[in-house]
């Protein structure tokens, strides 16, 4: 018999915070139940709230203007860091989809 490994939490948490993907597929990625994640989201107080933030940082990268602020805040750089991995993310899918096309 063997043995389940335990979910990345750190990894759940940020994908859930981004909000750009649902909870089912990250419960598929994860190897573990929605309904587990939801109920750690709710204990927790897991927000996601970040997904305009995503959307612009998505923007920013497509059109090459990103720009970097330094936060003394943890909670700041909590936050960007979910942005940042969402974005880019998403910009990738992006980018792939436009080079696509300009074969097309």
């Amino acid at each position: 018999m063997t043995k389940k490994l335990r979910p990345d939490w750190e990894a759940i948490e940020r994908a859930y915070r981004a909000g750009s993907v649902s909870v089912r597929s990250i419960a598929e990625a994860h190897d573990t139940s929605e309904g587990t994640i939801r109920s750690r989201a709710k204990a927790q107080g897991w927000q996601r709230d970040l997904t305009d933030q995503v959307r612009s940082a998505t923007k920013d990268k497509i059109s090459r203007n990103t720009s970097r602020t330094d936060s003394t805040q943890p909670d700041v750089r909590e936050d960007a860091v979910v942005v940042e991995e969402a974005s880019s993310a998403r910009a990738d899918v992006v980018m792939g989809q436009i080079s696509r096309l300009s074969v097309w």
